[in-house]
């Protein structure tokens, strides 16, 4: 069980380091359903733009606290920073313009670590509208998030219904197919 609070500092500390990010993910989705981080999530998520993400700003991470626990993927294709401080882990995922379709915005999720490669990244591709963000509410925190839109998308009609055996490798709805 994710620890709400430190989380909720967590995502924060990382929005006002990342001014342009939003929550993403299950944080997104705890945003709109619970007005709180999911007590079940593992992790907090956030997303950046890959055009507005900096080198100085995980810097500035690493100089507030924040440990870098692992890199996926590469600065221009798939990069995820998982961080961590205090005891809570913070996903930060870059999102990248498909280059073959200016409408459609991807990240993308690295299953096993990424050891074994491109063969294990799991793309999840969106139409670029859904990425806006909206003000949502963490606990007692005024973030930014993506709206009702981009958690159908990503968790379907009955986003509202909680589900405690989520699993992020098969169950997203955004993978992108074909």
């Amino acid at each position: 069980m994710i620890e709400r609070a430190r989380a909720v500092k967590n995502v924060v500390e990382l929005q006002s380091i990342f001014p342009a990010s939003f929550a993403v993910y299950g944080t997104a989705l705890g945003s709109l359903r619970e007005q709180n981080v999911i007590e079940h999530d593992p992790d907090a998520d956030i997303g950046v733009f890959s055009e507005d993400f900096s080198w100085a700003g995980v810097n500035e991470a690493i100089r507030r606290g924040f440990v870098i626990e692992a890199v996926f993927g590469s600065r221009y294709y798939g990069m995820e920073i998982a961080f961590i401080r205090n005891g809570v882990k913070t996903d930060l995922m870059l999102f990248y313009a498909d280059p073959e379709n200016p409408s459609k915005r991807f990240n993308v999720l690295w299953e096993n670590g990424g050891r074994d490669g491109l063969k294990n990244a799991i793309v999840h591709e969106y139409d670029a509208e859904l990425l806006s963000h909206i003000q949502g509410t963490l606990g007692d925190a005024a973030i930014r998030t993506l709206g009702q839109a981009y958690v159908e998308k990503v968790y379907g009609e009955n986003w509202r219904t909680p589900v405690k055996e989520w699993d992020w490798r098969n169950d997203h709805l955004c993978k992108k197919t074909g």
